[in-house]
């Protein structure tokens, strides 16, 4: 019987959200098979899905994200060599790896963006991760040979 979940903070539970703080988000990193990028890429969207869902105080969220960016960039870059340089129009596995690419960078983004709230020291930092992640993703698009939606644009400016 499949299980109904009154609020998402009791999905969050049961499903283990294992980044909730720093020190949880470095022990989980620890045992991440960074080697094996698809499943890499798979359990860290998984978590900051779950992340982005959760009431995570805007520090403590952006501790976590910091800890985040090194192994999303490199599990990222090994995803992307599957569709970089190829021809065009992708075969379908490519071009599942190139939206899953971008779903990963679109909730780095969504992560991000929980926290502008923080003390105004950090603001400064939030935005150009905000920035860095808008423009991956626009990266993206071209090593694909694709137009960069427009909304891409305006959110860049």
């Amino acid at each position: 019987m499949r299980q109904i979940f009154a609020r998402k903070t009791d999905l969050i539970q049961a499903v283990g959200l294992k980044i909730d703080n720093a020190q949880n988000c470095k022990a989980w990193l620890a045992q991440l098979p960074l080697s094996n990028a698809p499943v890499a890429q798979g359990a860290l969207a998984a978590q900051l899905k779950l992340l982005n869902e959760s009431e995570v105080t805007a520090a403590a969220r952006l501790k976590v994200m910091e800890q985040l960016r090194e192994p999303v960039l490199f599990v990222q870059g090994e995803r992307a060599k599957r569709y970089s340089n190829q021809p065009v129009p992708l075969d379908l596995t490519a071009a599942a790896v190139w939206v899953d690419v971008i779903a990963l960078w679109q909730a780095m983004l969504q992560g991000y963006e929980a926290c502008l709230g923080v003390d105004p020291l950090s603001r400064p930092l939030v935005h150009q991760r905000l920035l860095e992640y808008t423009g991956l993703v626009m990266e993206d698009h071209n090593r694909i040979y694709r137009v960069v939606p427009a909304a891409w644009w305006q959110r860049l400016h």
